[in-house]
């Protein structure tokens, strides 16, 4: 919900986009998922530990 407030304001605010013509979809791809740098985040919280 925090997210979605926060996208809402931001988009009827800044963009004058109402928010009936607004639609959020959020996921989680895991830290596998997320490349940065060259290799993933799981790889870089595996080497920080």
């Amino acid at each position: 919900i925090v997210w979605t407030k926060a996208f809402t304001e931001f988009f009827q605010e800044k963009l004058g986009v109402p928010s009936d013509r607004e639609h959020f979809a959020f996921s989680d791809p895991g830290a596998e998922f997320i490349g940065t740098k060259g290799t993933t985040v799981a790889e870089s919280l595996r080497a920080a530990t």
